[in-house]
């Protein structure tokens, strides 16, 4: 600020103004990261309460539920992917506490929600596979030596 204006009050207000929100950047930069992956949370654990209550004998709009929420999670973030292995997971370890139900009538009852959930996941891994991670060379060691410098 100094090289811009001087040494005038109005540079030291500014000073004074500008350096506490200089401070706050990192933190308010994981603010937003922290808000900006809420809806894949949400739709995380939303995916996995409708497949608790399909699992433990609920209709076809806990499905519904379940799809839909599942959906926002993975169009959020790459962790929602891992909402389809939580429920599975869920099912397999913790089906008996809440449901009497044995588990051919189950899967008659519910194998599409699965197999749409489990599509749904290996489609979402696949698109940030070849779509998202696209592979870049590393720098040269001359680049890479140079920020250091530069860093330092």
């Amino acid at each position: 600020m100094i090289s811009l204006f001087d040494r005038t009050w109005l540079t030291l207000i500014g000073t004074a103004l500008a350096a506490p929100a200089l401070s706050l950047l990192p933190p308010v930069n994981w603010w937003t990261a922290g808000l900006n992956m809420m809806p894949a949370f949400a739709g995380l654990a939303l995916c996995l309460g409708a497949m608790v209550r399909l699992v433990r004998g609920g209709t076809r709009w806990w499905a519904l539920l379940a799809v839909g929420s599942f959906l926002v999670a993975i169009m959020s973030l790459e962790l929602g992917v891992t909402a389809f292995g939580y429920a599975l997971l869920w099912a397999l370890l913790f089906r008996s506490r809440v449901s009497a139900e044995p588990w051919r009538p189950l899967l008659r009852r519910t194998w599409w929600v699965w197999a749409l959930l489990g599509g749904l996941a290996v489609w979402s891994v696949l698109n940030y596979k070849f779509n998202y991670y696209q592979p870049t060379p590393g720098p040269s060691s001359s680049l890479a030596l140079e920020a250091l410098v530069l860093q330092g």
